[in-house]
């Protein structure tokens, strides 16, 4: 393949793969630290509470007073979750049965000017400056576009006439290439930095059907 040859990747993918997403995603990862520090303030607070003299010294306040001391030590002990015992959980509903349910084949290609995902329903293309992070894990390569959204490729169900590691060094190489490219017109050269990233409007120049 010459280095300017389009990059093609056949993808299958799974119920399964949008879990390892949610797993693999800093959103997922901030909400859990999020949910950890509430609950530790929740349970400092109610211990606090817990501490103070009852204000009647009778049998039923003092139950009271030991229930509410107990909760928030309880609190206090689960509100620091071991991501390693949130992923398990995670994991085993991402192994259920309806996670190799099959959503359908799709096609990414990936060139100089962006990537572009294909398929039966739909298809879309973006270019490089849109591509905010790529995070590869054990199983999926994450490419995420914008903030919301991302493109999947999972390890075990891709077809490419390259390697696992030879693919991830191309996508990017690619996108290293973009990023420091100065971006003019491959045809006329007229410069489309500060214009939208589908085309020239000098000479008629599609990004989008780059790679097609």
């Amino acid at each position: 393949m010459s280095a300017n040859e389009p990059l093609r990747i056949g993808i299958d993918t799974t119920l399964a793969d949008f879990k390892a997403l949610v797993l693999a995603s800093k959103e997922f990862r901030q909400t859990v630290r999020q949910s950890r520090k509430g609950l530790l303030w929740i349970g400092g607070l109610v211990v606090m509470a817990a501490q103070l003299p009852p204000i009647l010294h009778d049998r039923p306040v003092q139950f009271s007073h030991n229930v509410f001391t107990a909760m928030g030590i309880a609190i206090v002990l689960l509100g620091w979750p071991r991501s390693r015992y949130v992923h398990s959980l995670l994991r085993a509903f991402t192994n259920a049965s309806d996670g190799e349910a099959n959503l359908g084949a799709s096609e990414l290609v990936f060139d100089d000017a962006g990537l572009s995902s294909h398929s039966a329903l739909l298809s879309s293309w973006h270019d490089w400056q849109l591509v905010s992070d790529i995070q590869e894990t054990s199983t999926h390569l994450f490419i995420h576009v914008g903030r919301f959204r991302a493109f999947m490729i999972p390890r075990a169900r891709t077809t490419c006439d390259r390697s696992w590691p030879e693919m991830i060094e191309a996508i990017r190489s690619y996108r290293a290439q973009a990023r420091n490219f100065e971006r003019r017109c491959p045809q006329c050269g007229f410069d489309l930095r500060s214009l939208p990233l589908h085309g020239c409007p000098e000479c008629g120049w599609s990004r989008g059907s780059v790679g097609r």
